[in-house]
């Protein structure tokens, strides 16, 4: 019996090492990682889907897009960065000169906020998921339109060739 408590603790000190190798890896290696790979497939998407279907570029132009893109969301998130960081120093300060009781207040109104918001995102979300990538677009009148534009780009009808 000895010998199974021993084997059952070195299992799971084997687990919890394992578990903080990866969480480290995580935190060293794939956050980083993730960022990059969310910053070049944020195009990808339908937006990427749309642009082959309208200009059709070739691999090299695509190659060229998907670098310039890439770039331009790394910037992107970095700013999001320091946005996110001014904000939490803004509520901070505020915080700051504001009596207990008002800081509750405020506390209150800033998480029914965030409520609100991620809420709102959710709906979104769902929207898009059931319409499509313009969920607050009428689909009917997108088929509208549409259906006007086609019937604008049919030229006229030829002649008949004379004999």
């Amino acid at each position: 019996m000895n010998k199974t408590i021993i084997t059952v603790f070195a299992l799971i000190g084997i687990f919890f090492c394992g578990a903080i190798a990866g969480g480290v890896f995580a935190v060293r290696y794939v956050n980083v990682t993730v960022q990059r790979k969310a910053a070049a497939q944020q195009l990808s998407n339908q937006q990427w889907v749309r642009i082959t279907n309208r200009l059709d570029p070739t691999p090299e132009q695509r190659e060229q897009i998907k670098a310039i893109v890439t770039v331009y969301m790394e910037k992107q998130q970095a700013s999001r960065q320091i946005e996110r960081d001014a904000s939490a120093k803004l509520h901070n300060d505020i915080r700051a000169v504001l009596t207990p009781g008002q800081v509750e207040e405020y506390d209150k109104i800033r998480a029914r906020h965030r409520e609100n918001e991620r809420l709102w995102q959710r709906w979104y979300k769902e929207q898009r998921a059931r319409h499509g990538e313009s969920p607050l677009v009428n689909p009917k009148r997108v088929d509208l339109k549409n259906k006007k534009d086609k019937n604008r780009e049919k030229p006229p009808a030829p002649a008949a060739p004379e004999k």
